[in-house]
């Protein structure tokens, strides 16, 4: 009988741990002044294609890591751009309509009821004036825009724009001329950006991302780089700061609107970039876009498709752009997040823990009696 107390106590323990468990509660070129480095931690675009005019709207945002008092870039575009300002709020908005899909699901939740003994589990400063070009270099335009100086440029020759980019201040390392050589080869125009400065205070100015529409018959990112820029960060020291730099990756995020899911390829070959939403946007959503990016809203698709591209490579690889086209899997490419709407079904712990205890105690018993009878039989076996 003793027996019998000592395991019917266990198995009440037991079914009160079981009524405790709850569930709980709900590319483009960098090109600082000489002798400075420059590292881009994080890179955005967002790109509107027009398929029918054969319109590119491309508008970039990157946080740039430099010690340069002035700092430019170059961005290549196969016909001469039309530069815009925009708001910063496009870039968090595009990221905001990445919500993912919302699923609702039902779970049955078995819930202790007249439980009186147990508690209840508890859940330098840029030059101003332009020094003069070349006949082989030709100015297609200038203008101050989003805290920028900009220059559209166009060449005959590499040299010569690259001496022009360093009698202003640019970089013209061999790697850039480098980088530089396709495009002044296929005649594409080349953007010279720089940050403005106040005279007066001799501080940079506060930039915005830039909007450059341009002509072309295939969308694309300029993703290619200069060699120097693909060789792996390796540790250093800053003039100023004693924290050396130390390697790591980087993300670029590229938001496509179009008129249907798109893919990304690298050259002819596939882009590695993985694409974590892709579908089309409410009509609320495609409203927006005309006022924060100043796209006319005829050169948006009328069922606006957003894909999104997001790559960590770094360094880049290849030498060629990525270029855009419609994704042969039309298939929407949304998370899904899953929401329980949990269902209570009470249970009284007592009589469970009193039915197993009896149970039990109950086939404890049934067995003793078994060895009882066994064993006069054995004893007569014997005689």
């Amino acid at each position: 009988m003793l027996r019998i107390l000592v395991i019917a106590s266990i198995l009440i323990l037991a079914a009160a741990m079981l009524c405790l468990v709850q569930p709980d509660a709900e590319g483009c070129a960098g090109a600082p002044r000489r002798g400075y480095d420059f590292h881009i931690a994080e890179e955005s675009a967002i790109i509107i294609w027009d398929p029918v005019k054969k319109i590119e709207h491309f508008i970039r945002s990157a946080t740039i890591d430099t010690k340069s008092p002035d700092f430019g870039f170059l961005v290549p575009t196969p016909a001469k751009p039309v530069l815009k300002e925009v708001e910063n709020i496009i870039f968090s908005e595009a990221t905001s309509w990445m919500r993912p899909k919302i699923v609702a699901k039902n779970r049955f939740v078995f819930a202790p009821v007249s439980c009186c003994f147990l508690g209840m589990g508890s859940k330098s400063a840029m030059r101003n004036d332009m020094a003069p070009t070349s006949k082989s270099v030709r100015i297609l335009g200038e203008q101050e825009v989003g805290g920028f100086k900009s220059v559209i440029l166009e060449a005959d020759n590499t040299e010569d724009l690259s001496n022009w980019l360093k009698d202003n201040g640019y970089s013209n390392d061999p790697e850039l001329q480098s980088w530089l050589f396709p495009y002044v080869t296929h005649k594409w125009k080349i953007t010279a950006f720089k940050i403005i400065q106040d005279p007066k205070t001799g501080k940079v100015a506060t930039t915005k991302p830039v909007r450059m529409s341009f002509a072309t018959d295939r969308p694309f990112f300029p993703y290619r780089e200069p060699e120097e820029k693909k060789k792996p960060t390796t540790p250093r020291k800053d003039d100023k700061d004693d924290k050396p730099r130390e390697p790591g990756g980087r993300l670029l995020r590229v938001f496509f609107i179009s008129g249907a899911r798109m893919e990304g390829k690298l050259g002819d070959a596939a882009w590695h970039a993985k694409v974590p939403w892709s579908d089309q946007l409410t009509s609320q959503q495609r409203a927006t876009l005309p006022a924060w990016t100043g796209v006319p809203d005829d050169e948006i698709p009328a069922n606006a498709w957003m894909t999104t591209f997001e790559d960590r490579a770094s360094p880049r690889p290849g030498k060629e752009e990525v270029y855009f086209d419609p994704a042969a899997d039309p298939t929407p490419v949304r998370p899904e997040v899953i929401h329980y709407t949990e269902i209570w079904i009470p249970i009284d712990c007592t009589l469970v823990c009193a039915l197993l205890v009896f149970g039990l105690a109950g086939l404890i018993v049934k067995k003793r009696q078994n060895r009882t009878r066994i064993l006069p039989m054995n004893r007569e076996g014997t005689t």
